[in-house]
């Protein structure tokens, strides 16, 4: 995790949700409905976990699982 999103996550905590919804440019995808200080996670990872859903054939689905997916559909084609 970035520094940048634990140093901002923690200065949030400090205050009150309306000023937090004032969030800076440099954190675009953040998820503003969510409190950084009830629910750290859902505020970092829910616009990719919206975007990415996880497949019903895989109990998990993340960047590398992607990128080996995409190098074995590559391997493929070449074979």
């Amino acid at each position: 995790m970035s520094p940048r999103i634990l140093a901002l996550a923690a200065a949030l905590c400090c205050v009150s949700f309306a000023q937090a919804a004032a969030i800076p440019e440099f954190v675009p995808d953040v998820d503003k409905s969510q409190s950084a200080c009830a629910d750290f996670n859902a505020w970092v990872n829910n616009h990719w976990i919206k975007a990415n859903p996880i497949p019903s054939d895989k109990s998990r689905l993340g960047g590398f699982d992607q990128l080996a997916e995409k190098s074995q559909n590559a391997q493929r084609s070449l074979v």
